[in-house]
């Protein structure tokens, strides 16, 4: 998904702000790591959640999914999708629609506005 603005990497994710630093010698030299891995977040717990809007008469219940990201920058963030059984989205004759539930607003603030997200949902 694409930011309309440039948004604050969360400081646990962001290496490259201080990756390297320079020693007494001028030479750069490692300085931070990530606190944690894109691969090791729990996307639903604490990011984001799908919420999805059905249009076929499959039950909403068995619909199962994991989320993870895959990219996190100033102006996107790539999520994938991995369904147990992708064959029952939009098994209808109309798609489904998603709703982004946003679990933490603040992981998404805004350079431009100097503020977070202010929606709490997103449909997509």
């Amino acid at each position: 998904m694409a930011f309309s603005q440039n948004m604050l990497i969360p400081s646990f994710l962001d290496v490259a702000a201080n990756q390297f630093k320079v020693d007494e010698n001028g030479k750069k030299v490692p300085q931070s790591r990530k606190l944690i891995a894109l691969s090791e977040m729990d996307v639903t717990r604490d990011v984001l959640d799908f919420m999805f809007i059905l249009k076929s008469d499959v039950d909403p219940k068995d619909i199962k999914y994991k989320l993870e990201i895959k990219d996190w920058g100033m102006r996107s963030m790539s999520v994938h999708v991995n369904f147990t059984d992708p064959l029952q989205i939009s098994a209808g004759l109309k798609p489904d629609e998603v709703l982004i539930k946003i679990k933490n607003k603040q992981l998404f603030y805004s350079l431009d506005s100097n503020r977070p997200l202010m929606a709490d949902k997103i449909y997509i």
